[in-house]
């Protein structure tokens, strides 16, 4: 364990992803081993559209599920 905590690599890699971790509002618990535990919750949102033809209110497709969509069929 006391090996790694002196590599520069890990250090600078468990840094970042600790940083990035926090900066995402993710509470973050490094073991004694050296593993990296991050938790967060993602907030969701649904945004409903009126559908004169159909006389309802319809989902509306998210900016990033539209950007998942184009993700994936590029592939």
């Amino acid at each position: 364990v006391s090996d790694m905590m002196s590599d520069p690599r890990y250090l600078r890699q468990s840094s970042s992803l600790i940083n990035e971790a926090l900066q995402k509002g993710f509470d973050v618990l490094q073991l004694a081993n050296g593993d990296i535990v991050t938790t967060g919750t993602k907030t969701v949102v649904y945004q409903y559209t009126w559908d004169t033809e159909k006389g309802k209110l319809v989902k509306a497709k998210s900016e990033s599920s539209a950007k998942k969509s184009r993700r994936t069929s590029s592939m």
